[in-house]
């Protein structure tokens, strides 16, 4: 395994997650979204043509950049949405969500949303929504809107738990990856424990993965590791970490 030195700040997770009401894929940094409670969407939605691409900030909250349909593939292997997200706020949004609808003129032929999670005031990454229906030659426009959760469902480590040697090395695969330990410094059991791991070039966030430890008894240690297949190595100059506590 290649062991590489980077700046590790503690805190603070492009790609980004993705859920679809209508087909699921396994990834190495797919995610469920078990860390923020359901928000309600803004109901500020955009119309975007095929061809087209939107500049757009919602609620003085999230810049939405360049985001519209295209035919590239995607992280997730097929075509969709996609355009850089910025948090323009000035708190830390624990979920900022796109969602999208596609459309053959009048009709909904699918429906997807992606997010980022832990997203610091500046930070900017693309997010990719992909269309996972069959055809998406048929898709002629999207309708897109927003929803932001500043305060995550499950508690931020506040000295419950004692993340140790954060280091960043390379998998066999190439890939970036954060590997560490964590201990339960608490009188009970912790049924679980996640680190959220960002990797970011500058104030661009690039890539977003976690790992987890599960029913961790009083003073146990887990071993964690959190690769990322989306983030060139050498673009990388530094990555930062979340831990979130469920009892």
């Amino acid at each position: 395994m290649k062991r590489r030195t980077f700046i590790a700040a503690s805190a603070t997770i492009l790609s980004g997650c993705s859920s679809t009401r209508n087909k699921q894929e396994s990834e190495p940094d797919r995610q469920t979204d078990t860390n923020t409670q359901t928000s309600t969407p803004r109901k500020e939605i955009l119309e975007v043509k095929r061809g087209d691409d939107i500049t757009h900030t919602f609620n003085d909250i999230l810049q939405v950049r360049d985001f519209g349909w295209t035919d590239r593939e995607l992280n997730f292997g097929t075509p969709g949405a996609a355009g850089v997200v910025k948090n323009l706020s000035r708190n830390r949004l624990a979920k900022a969500a796109l969602a999208v609808d596609f459309y053959d003129e009048e009709t909904q032929i699918g429906s997807n949303t992606s997010w980022f999670d832990f997203l610091e005031t500046g930070e900017y990454g693309t997010l990719e929504v992909p269309y996972t229906e069959d055809d998406p030659n048929r898709v002629t426009r999207i309708q897109v809107s927003t929803s932001v959760q500043e305060s995550p469902i499950l508690s931020v480590n506040n000295g419950q738990v004692t993340v140790n040697d954060n280091e960043i090395s390379e998998t066999e695969h190439g890939w970036p990856t954060v590997t560490g330990t964590i201990v339960n410094n608490t009188n009970d059991r912790l049924e679980r424990v996640m680190i959220h791991v960002n990797f970011y070039h500058g104030q661009e966030l690039l890539a977003q993965s976690r790992d987890s430890a599960s029913r961790l008894g009083p003073e146990e240690r887990a071993e964690w590791s959190a690769p990322t297949n989306r983030a060139d190595p050498d673009e990388i100059t530094r990555y930062s970490t979340v831990t979130t506590i469920r009892k």
